[in-house]
């Protein structure tokens, strides 16, 4: 149960991640190009998997969730959707404060 509840924040992680670059990727193509900021953005944002990137023990006694890697690529550009899935899911997401 707890794994599935995990799988089910992985899933609405990539739509965050998937729709933040659809609309970078709009944006660019309607300007030509992107401010600097935003383009190292969107660079960020394609090289996230969070199948890859988020970890997990499951087990009765501590089940833990953390990243990875790109932790702070996900705080610092999804912050809202990092807060989703901690409060959906249940499980603090730790990892990503301080990389």
């Amino acid at each position: 149960v707890l794994r599935g509840a995990v799988s089910i924040g992985i899933i609405n992680l990539k739509k965050a991640v998937s729709e933040r670059i659809l609309v970078l990727e709009a944006e660019e193509s309607i300007h030509g190009k992107l401010e600097p900021e935003e383009a190292e953005e969107l660079d960020a944002l394609r090289l996230l998997n969070p199948d890859d990137d988020i970890g997990g023990d499951f087990n009765f006694l501590a089940t833990h969730v953390w990243f990875e890697k790109n932790g702070s690529t996900y705080r610092r550009y999804l912050p809202e959707a990092v807060d989703e899935f901690e409060d959906n899911v249940g499980f603090f997401l730790t990892g990503g404060e301080g990389e």
